[in-house]
């Protein structure tokens, strides 16, 4: 049975048989990658504590017959704060089910798996709505949906006053062509800046931006990349019940 390396982040965990878990790991060198770890319900197991959701992780893995194996995990970064903090963890489960229904399996985009732990240490470490949205920005971007954010999405002319947001035509739209979108809402000039901003920040930017009113832009990202991904999140249910502190 060979062998293979990867360096991944734990996305998702589900029980398999009664001690194993089947594990879903987003890698950079081969994208998503489903594994078994064996025996890691068992108190015993060594690999139960490092395998937790969202852990940044250097790998060992077995080719199986209808599944690979965990064969060795060790720990890059624990990001524990995403599993101790409500808040935080709501937010980091919000961007690894973006990312898990926007790439496909086994499909590497190392740019992508870099800016996803870079948003992961800025939820644990700093100000967690930030991150978050400039990592669904980047997101969407490079799934090939990047929003309109300078220009009317539907005619390109300068939005100027009276912006509105449409998911269905791609982003910020001009007074004229808004009608076109009786769903389109209204968005402050200010925030479409910021957006822009943020989207070609780079993460050690994200820290000391201060985009207005984080908490609607990120809702508004959210409901557009379920829009162009065609997907209903889980996690903006379990942030409601755990607000910022």
């Amino acid at each position: 049975m060979g062998v293979y390396k990867a360096e991944g982040v734990v996305l998702r965990r589900r029980a398999l048989g009664e001690a194993d878990r089947v594990i879903t790991f987003y890698t950079r060198e081969h994208g998503k990658v489903d594994a078994a770890a064996r025996g890691v319900r068992r108190g015993t197991s060594r690999l139960a504590g490092r395998l937790e959701p969202f852990t940044h992780l250097r790998l060992l893995l077995a080719h199986g017959r209808s599944l690979d194996v965990v064969a060795q995990a060790e720990v890059v970064a624990a990001l524990a704060p995403l599993r101790t903090d409500l808040h935080r963890f709501g937010l980091a489960a919000l961007m690894g089910e973006l990312l898990d229904a926007a790439v496909p399996e086994r499909e590497a985009l190392p740019a992508l798996f870099d800016r996803f732990v870079a948003a992961l240490h800025l939820v644990a470490e700093d100000d967690a709505l930030r991150g978050a949205l400039w990592f669904a920005l980047q997101l969407v971007s490079l799934a090939g949906f990047e929003p309109h954010l300078t220009a009317c999405a539907r005619c390109g002319r300068p939005p100027g006053g009276g912006v509105r947001w449409s998911h269905a035509l791609g982003g910020v739209v001009c007074p004229a062509c808004a009608g076109r979108d009786p769903q389109a809402v209204p968005l402050r000039p200010e925030e479409a800046a910021a957006l822009s901003r943020l989207l070609t920040a780079p993460p050690a930017a994200v820290p000391a931006a201060t985009p207005p009113r984080p908490e609607r832009l990120l809702d508004l990202l959210r409901g557009y990349a379920e829009h162009r991904l065609e997907m209903r999140l889980r996690s903006p249910a379990v942030m409601g019940r755990f607000p910022p502190p």
